[in-house]
């Protein structure tokens, strides 16, 4: 970006509290070497552990602070972001063949797909042309910083064990190496933006070959893989509370990504602090040099997922020239396409590297990609215009670390757009909530989207008026504009459970906003209905609890009490069951099963008799709107639908749970504490949470072994803003550590399971009181020397 755009933007933008330093980052024009942070002469951090292995770094600059947290993240995760490594290299073919392990890589498409699409990235010189942008939308010095300095030391860890990692998923691993500042910012572009649609999109990419071209069985098995329904981002929950919502008049925030464990990314909690000039508490996305959720001394902020509900990209199918499959015509001229080709190493079976080539086509409507379902044929092919690969996350999650206000959090949003696939929300400690979509998606109208459709949202690439609008004002190339982001602000509340922006607030919907955003009146999710349900009996006082307004230990207490909004059904399940229990075909223990509903109390904590077998009827139920009696009405998104129809459907999933129960000898009461859980070398820990708020993702049902949870509640916070500063609670649910022979990596899975959570030490005194309480000091030369 030119130095007269970036100050544009900043005249554009309402900076607040962070203007000036914006105005210097966006002003320069220095090469990617410079900075305007003078470079230290050595590194130098106190990384303090709290109980749990919370790491807390002290440090006097960015480099350092940066130089600490790298270090803990290779002390707690080198064997699995070793993985990630050798994946934004493009060496993961090289090393485990075209498709590879489960372990380390957790990749949809396989790794030949990855390798080729990041080789593409590194051929181009995209990083390249993007370090040369110091402004809001390239890399802000004082990230820079934080990631050369994280870079060294990570780095520092592996020499101090020899590159011989205690982690015995890596036990003899020759592909443990160090990592380059490249690296960090190509990991930072992919959690940004290739973790959805894009990263989905690689086996399309390698699929597509000219009609005509040998396809061998790799592309042919891309082709499958690429007609696939992508996966579903992982869910969260988040709330932000305002000053009318709370006893004290403050801000308050919960988080609860519902996230990936022992993965490469995963959310780590990390405090950094650099006295006066950040003080930052939450977690880090997997080896991220920032902090993505969490708060400082004013604000405190969070994320959901939005990737079930938005598409960051548009599919189009192109015209093609009779007799020639790489031109397409756009408005009747011909259009040659721009090949990219790319070669990168392959193991074969037989240990021995061969070179693999592949060749990319790109149009004035994105990357050429294919599956079964969209052919490249004589007459067609299809392409993916996707958001614009950037690593602009990383200032947005920096200068949140600055804010002042949720007003400052929105400028951040604003001038960065920094993730593809997140809502945003936030609180501060003058009792305003925000809440977001940062997301930088192609411009293209709902109107485009109308008459430009082919059919099942693919658009006409035979014509310019469906290609992205360019608009000047947008801060990246055929985006929206910044100014038409949907968000918010509220002083009750604001919330967001994976659902559309849509019910942001059941008082004032959001309305009119594009659709790629996601999509407006339309049926929230029985999580969604239960946060919400939550909120406005508090604010209404019809929840039972004395006072006006949350208290921080309501907060706690009402969001994590485990409820299920499908619990709804039981006034009506129950009789039905109790009908039942006369048939010739109904099981025989169904009498028991029927009390056993009566007697549950709705939600999924570990002691919750009858949570089993609830669990059991939803995952045997196949819930379509006929199984609701009230129909969904967009006046009313909280109550409706609603009512169980009383059909063969549901009578047949409550015989399949009694059933499932009874043949592997659980009670029909039984409570989650016997049939959750972690395993750990071995050892079962209890875990509670369901399909609900309060929720754990397990693997398949295993009868007698009940479910194992795979990932869920990951780093979960609740925060306070109040004008002394932040108090709250915060717990890592899988552990500090994804080694399972550290102690880091259960003691705060044990502290859930009990219903504990950590205090949140965010003042030098709150750290040096914890009893588990370890320092240690690291120092080294500026050129990683210790």
């Amino acid at each position: 970006m030119k130095p007269s755009r970036q100050k544009q933007l900043v005249r554009n933008v309402a900076w607040v509290g962070i203007m000036a330093a914006l105005v210097a980052a966006c002003g320069s024009d220095k090469s990617d070497s410079d900075t305007t942070t003078p470079t230290p002469d050595a590194y130098q951090v106190d990384i303090r552990r709290t109980t749990g292995g919370v790491p807390h770094i002290k440090a006097n600059d960015y480099a350092s602070a940066g130089y600490g947290l790298g270090y803990v993240w290779a002390e707690d995760h080198a064997c699995t972001m070793s993985g990630r490594w050798l994946t934004t290299g493009a060496q993961t073919a090289a090393r485990f063949g075209a498709n590879g392990p489960d372990f380390p890589f957790d990749l949809r498409n396989g790794n030949l797909a990855s390798d080729l699409y990041f080789q593409k990235l590194i051929d181009q010189g995209w990083l390249d042309q993007l370090l040369a942008d110091q402004g809001p939308t390239g890399i802000l010095p004082e990230v820079r910083e934080l990631v050369r300095g994280y870079v060294a030391g990570y780095n520092r860890y592996l020499k101090e064990v020899d590159y011989k990692l205690p982690d015995e998923r890596c036990a003899g691993a020759d592909w443990i190496r160090p990592i380059t500042e490249r690296d960090l910012y190509l990991n930072a572009a992919f959690w940004a933006d290739m973790l959805t649609a894009v990263h989905n999109e690689f086996s399309g990419f390698l699929a597509a070959v000219p009609p005509g071209t040998q396809k061998d069985a790799v592309r042919l098995s891309a082709a499958q893989r690429a007609a696939l329904p992508a996966p579903k981002i992982l869910a969260s929950n988040m709330v932000a509370l305002g000053k009318d919502a709370t006893r004290d008049g403050t801000g308050m925030v919960f988080s609860n990504p519902h996230w990936e464990w022992n993965k490469a990314d995963g959310m780590v909690a990390a405090h950094l602090t650099i006295p006066g000039k950040l003080n930052v508490n939450g977690m880090t996305f997997g080896a991220s040099p920032v902090i993505g959720i969490g708060h400082n001394d004013s604000v405190g902020w969070a994320a959901t997922s939005a990737g079930a509900t938005i598409t960051n990209g548009v599919r189009y199918r192109l015209d093609l020239v009779p007799g020639s499959p790489t031109s397409y015509l756009v408005d009747g001229k011909r259009h040659e396409m721009v090949p990219t080709t790319v070669t990168v190493q392959v193991r074969g079976a037989d240990g021995k590297l061969s070179p693999y080539t592949h060749t990319f086509y790109e149009t004035l409507f994105g990357t050429v990609s294919a599956s079964t379902d969209r052919p490249w044929t004589a007459a067609h092919a299809y392409t993916w215009k996707h958001s614009p690969l950037k690593v602009s996350g990383l200032n947005m999650w920096h200068l949140y670390s600055q804010a002042k206000t949720v007003q400052d959090i929105h400028a951040a949003d604003k001038a960065t757009l920094g993730v593809a696939w997140i809502n945003s929300t936030a609180a501060d400690s003058q009792g305003h909530a925000y809440r977001s979509m940062p997301n930088p998606l192609p411009y293209v109208t709902d109107a485009m989207m109308s008459d430009c459709a082919i059919a099942n949202g693919i658009l006409d690439g035979s014509r310019t008026q469906c290609a992205p609008v360019q608009d000047d004002s947008a801060i990246f190339p055929g985006i929206f504009p910044s100014d038409q982001i949907p968000y918010q602000f509220r002083d009750d509340y604001v919330y967001n459970a994976n659902d559309s922006y849509w019910i942001t607030n059941l008082r004032a919907p959001l309305e009119g906003y594009p659709s790629l955003y996601g999509k407006e009146k339309t049926v929230l999710s029985n999580r969604s209905r239960g946060g919400l349900e939550i909120i406005e009996q508090r604010l209404q006082q019809t929840d039972g609890l004395p006072g006006k307004g949350f208290t921080l230990e309501q907060f706690i207490g009402q969001l994590f009490d485990g409820r299920d909004y499908a619990r709804t059904w039981l006034p009506e399940l129950v009789p039905f069951c109790q009908s039942l229990t006369a048939r010739a075909d109904a099981p025989a223990q169904l009498p028991q099963a029927c009390a056993a509903l009566a007697g549950w109390n709705g939600s999924y904590l570990l002691d919750d008799k009858g949570a089993v077998l609830f669990r059991r009827f939803l995952e045997n139920s196949k819930i379509t709107p006929a199984w609701y009696t009230v129909p969904f009405d967009a006046n009313d998104p909280l109550n409706t639908p609603r009512g169980l129809n009383l059909s063969d459907e549901v009578r047949l999933a409550l015989y399949a749970a009694v059933n499932d129960l009874t043949r592997h000898g659980i009670a029909l009461d039984a409570s989650l504490r016997g049939y959750q859980h972690r395993t750990v070398k071995g050892e079962r820990i209890a875990v509670p949470g369901g399909a609900a708020f309060l929720r754990m993702n397990t693997g398949p049902f295993q009868g007698q072994d009940g479910w194992e949870a795979i990932s869920g509640s990951s780093f979960i916070y609740w925060v306070e803003m109040t004008p002394q500063g932040p108090r709250g609670k915060q717990i890592q649910v899988q552990g500090q550590s994804d080694d399972a022979n550290s102690p880091l990596n259960t003691e705060q899975t044990r502290l859930f399971r009990d219903g504990k959570y950590l205090d949140i030490r965010f003042t030098e005194a709150e750290i040096q009181a914890d009893p588990k309480l370890t320092v240690k000091t690291l120092k080294a030369q500026a050129d990683g020397t210790f």
